[in-house]
């Protein structure tokens, strides 16, 4: 599901995808991610020792964790043998033998350091440090030596260095890099961060549904800009007995694995905010008492008991969503553009592209916007590579990294071998019609190639300002539909993270799951039964101590200048 703990409360947070075509690097998703260590998820090369090739780099073979799950159709089949793996052996002299996870990343997180076997190198989410986050188990794991200190190092690896410090906000830095846990010692390498605001992936989150479907039903895809219209378009999906490529009846809407990103579809209920506060009518206070949560609650009951939502979708595997989705048998989904694209095109649009699906709307929020995605100057959370304390060799592990982080290697790992796969052309690289065809048309052997996993330890990420992608008119639109907005200012949250009784509220709430108390809620005979769920939870959150907390929130939030809730 997708759904994140924040500050000891579960929020709904497409983050964790994000990077899943998140770490996809916007440009190449597949939709599935990697691990480490031994063989879990199929691609691993050989592991163990080091030797020297003739005249060349000592060569080691290091343990690689991809912490994600859904992640390991960005790996090629064979790991050690595919160009773009051997070319990085011959400069860093570095093999990797890869791991892909099909657990929750904070479930494999607690594994590796409970054991404390923990892999040469680690890329995992760390979106922040509150309690339960998988960023809160690597800053327990760094404060008991199973994270390598990065500080000796720094020096000698310049790239890597810079991937600390550009693309991050001050308030990441001071409250998660930084960690005041860490003595003033680095232990975290931010990935997939800006280098620019032109760097600054625009994933395009939409609501998607067949273009044949809203043909068959002469709907303009810009007339669905509210959930409520989207609902009634359900409606006319459900009765209209349109079938998938199979014949099968179609699922009227559902998500990809574990539920991501249902809140798409409850977008007119949403506000234009970044934060877990709120500023209603002039007074503070936190989002769960939003009369927005009951919208959306009564909003998604609605949906689930009228048949017009995929019951499973809310736990269903990545596996299984994809099987319902390659065929066309989902009519409304979610998601952002790269993830649909890239796997459309290898599935349904290849046999059946009348069957695209286009995004509907604007929606509107709350308010009366566009709704629009907002990213702040400066990474507030992200990806992140770290290093085990035992990593059989740092120094190579460092080498690797900052080679693909230098102009050469990020050449290599976005363009390939030029001569084979890339010609320079008026100074800039550019795929040979081969390997652009195979890009759009054959994932699979783009990634078996090895031209997509690089994009997993990439950092201060200039490509898109330096090699701007060839244009999608598709990826224009979805861009259209919904526009990236820059803020400014300081986040609420950053604010909230110094009241002195943040430890034990978060204490008191860790056991807390909103996102599991949402899904139940929305399986009630009743509205009255599914609003009292939720206030259920509210009064858990009061009796924790939330009122004293927003109290704190409503004395501090003024002395901050221009704050963003």
């Amino acid at each position: 599901m997708n759904i994140k703990k924040r500050k000891g409360i579960s929020i709904m947070n497409s983050r964790r995808k994000r990077f899943l075509v998140l770490c996809l690097a916007c440009l190449f998703a597949l939709t599935a991610f990697t691990g480490c260590g031994s063989k879990e998820n199929g691609k691993t090369s050989n592991g163990g020792g080091s030797k020297t090739a003739k005249g060349g780099k000592e060569q080691v073979t290091l343990d690689f964790l991809m912490c994600w799950n859904g992640a390991s159709s960005q790996f090629p089949e064979d790991m050690k043998n595919n160009p773009i793996s051997k070319e990085l052996a011959k400069k860093t002299g570095v093999t990797l033998n890869v791991q892909t996870i099909t657990t929750d990343e904070g479930e494999k997180l607690s594994t590796i350091f409970g054991s404390g076997e923990v892999p040469d190198i680690v890329n995992a989410p760390y979106w922040d440090t509150n309690p339960g986050s998988s960023g809160d188990f690597i800053r327990k794991a760094a404060t008991e030596g199973l994270v390598l200190e990065l500080d000796p190092y720094m020096d000698k690896y310049p790239n890597v260095k810079r991937m600390m410090t550009e693309g991050v906000s001050e308030s990441y830095k001071k409250y998660d890099l930084e960690h005041p846990d860490y003595n003033g010692k680095h232990y975290i390498i931010p990935q997939q961060t800006p280098r620019t605001d032109a760097d600054v992936t625009q994933w395009a989150y939409n609501v998607w549904v067949r273009q044949d479907i809203l043909k068959d039903l002469s709907v303009e895809p810009e007339s669905i800009d509210s959930s409520e219209k989207l609902y009634e378009l359900m409606k006319q999906i459900k009765s209209g007995g349109f079938k998938d490529i199979n014949g099968k009846p179609v699922i009227t809407a559902g998500t990809w694995g574990n539920g991501w990103n249902y809140s798409d579809f409850m977008r007119s209920f949403s506000r234009d905010t970044v934060s877990d506060w709120r500023n209603l009518d002039g007074k503070i206070t936190h989002w769960i008492f939003d009369p927005m949560e009951d919208k959306k609650v009564l909003f998604m009951r609605k949906l689930v008991s009228e048949g017009l939502f995929d019951p499973e979708a809310y736990t269903q595997t990545d596996t299984v969503a994809k099987e319902k989705i390659a065929t066309g048998r989902v009519a409304v989904l979610n998601g952002h553009y790269p993830n649909l694209r890239d796997f459309m095109r290898q599935t349904l649009y290849k046999t059946n592209p009348e069957m695209k699906y286009v995004p509907v709307g604007p929606f509107l929020d709350a308010d009366g916007k566009q709704v629009t995605a907002k990213e702040s100057r400066g990474r507030t959370g992200s990806p992140a590579i770290f290093l085990s304390s035992k990593c059989k060799n740092p120094e190579k592990a460092l080498e690797f990294i900052d080679y693909i982080n230098s102009d050469e290697g990020l050449k290599l790992v976005t363009f390939g071998i030029e001569g084979v796969h890339y010609n320079m052309v008026d100074d800039k690289p550019q795929r040979t019609d081969e390997w652009q065809d195979k890009k759009e048309n054959d994932m699979t052997a783009y990634v078996n190639e090895g031209l997509v996993f690089g994009d997993n330890f990439v950092g201060a990420d200039p490509r898109k300002g330096w090699w701007p992608e060839k244009e999608d008119p598709d990826y224009e639109k979805a861009k259209e539909v919904t526009p990236l907005e820059f803020y400014d200012g300081t986040n609420a949250n950053f604010i909230a993270r110094d009241y002195p009784d943040r430890q034990e509220y978060e204490s008191n709430t860790a056991a807390l799951d909103y996102g599991k108390e949402f899904m139940r809620a929305t399986f009630e005979d009743t509205d009255e039964g599914a609003l009292k769920i939720l206030n259920d939870y509210r009064k858990k959150l009061k009796d924790a101590g939330l009122d004293k907390f927003i109290e704190y929130m409503q004395k501090e939030i003024p002395k901050v200048k221009d704050v963003r809730y």
